[in-house]
């Protein structure tokens, strides 16, 4: 299987860090800690800031016709939807 378990990244016998720290020295397998908790971070930020990305895209998706009227009819922002409605069909 392609999954990594705490087991084998952790400081157990046989794992993926204690070998490293065998092979190369606790410098080396300090580093290796180091980079998987970066690339965990990231991951998790990547992840975190996609979805909201994805959020704010959809909201000013949502908002950006009812803007555009607002701005081409210099309609004030709290203008209601029959409000924009009435000015569109008037134009």
């Amino acid at each position: 299987s392609r999954l990594i378990d705490k087991a084998h990244c952790g400081s157990t016998l046989a794992s993926l860090l204690h070998c490293y720290y065998q092979l190369y020295g606790k410098r080396c397998a300090a580093d290796l800690v180091t980079a998987f908790s970066k690339l965990f971070t990231h991951v998790l930020l990547l992840s975190l800031g996609l979805s909201h990305r994805r959020r704010l895209i959809n909201q000013c998706r949502a908002q950006a016709g009812q803007k555009a009227l607002q701005k081409i009819f210099s309609l004030s922002e709290d203008s209601n939807e029959q409000i924009l409605i009435n000015e569109f069909a008037k134009g």
